[in-house]
């Protein structure tokens, strides 16, 4: 890893993988790291409704996010989605924005198991994840070059990369 002090040229980044993987934990070290400005849909959702999630507001959460994520970018800085993007269709907002800026796209894939998600989600009061746990690692699909993303070498689920 880069000392705090090196600067990476502008880019966009994504984090990958399934709720209570650890996603938001590791996006917290790479900003150390790399001076990333954080976009995390949950705070979006918690400022604007003050809930996890409610389905009616979604298009609104992501527009949101978007749009702060081009607003950050204009004014110079490199971006970091802190989202589960498990899959092709998730990723593909961000992959037009990476190709519309000329910037490249970096993913964190986060490789914690899904029954290990699962235990979190329970242990955290959380249990009405399980479903969307297992119906997300269903759905999930590895970033491909194809996608024309950098993939970092993911973390295991122990936080070993």
């Amino acid at each position: 890893m880069r000392q705090s002090g090196d600067l990476l040229p502008q880019h966009l980044a994504i984090m990958v993988g399934l709720p209570q993987s650890g996603k938001s934990t590791k996006a917290k070290t790479l900003r150390n790291g790399y001076f990333y400005s954080i976009l995390c849909p949950d705070e979006f959702r918690q400022a604007l409704h003050g809930h996890e999630f409610f389905g009616p507001a979604e298009g609104f959460v992501w527009a949101s996010v978007e749009l702060a994520a081009q607003a950050l970018i204009n004014n110079g800085h490199s971006v970091l989605i802190d989202a589960c993007n498990q899959n092709r269709e998730r990723r593909e907002p961000w992959v037009r924005m990476a190709r519309k800026n000329n910037l490249p796209l970096v993913a964190y894939p986060i490789y914690t198991s899904r029954d290990e998600c699962a235990e979190r989600a329970i242990a955290n009061g959380k249990v009405y994840l399980e479903p969307v746990i297992q119906r997300m690692y269903e759905a999930s699909e590895s970033p491909t070059d194809a996608e024309d993303i950098v993939v970092v070498k993911g973390w295991g689920w122990d936080g070993s990369w």
